[in-house]
């Protein structure tokens, strides 16, 4: 398990709701990591990509609807707007 220490702010920053998609998020990463590398562009890919996955999955368990690629960054990006002011 985890340190708390570590999760809470993890969850804030990366704007997770559950505790279990920040581990989840992590053992992607390290596979993402293990298969691509980790240069800043890999990185940069991976993190992208796991986090879109995160929030996908959260918007179809709670509202049990397909939703678009584009409609999830329109909403990830207006949730880091609401959080920065």
């Amino acid at each position: 398990m985890l340190p708390r220490t570590q999760v809470k702010p993890l969850m804030k920053k990366l704007a997770i709701k559950e505790e279990k998609n920040i581990a989840y998020f992590l053992k992607r990463l390290e596979g993402w990591i293990n298969k691509n590398g980790n240069t800043t562009i890999s990185l940069a890919k991976g993190i992208n990509k796991i986090l879109d996955d995160i929030h996908q999955k959260e918007i179809r368990e709670a509202h049990r609807a397909k939703i678009s690629h584009s409609s999830i960054y329109r909403f990830i990006k207006q949730q880091k707007t609401l959080t920065e002011a």
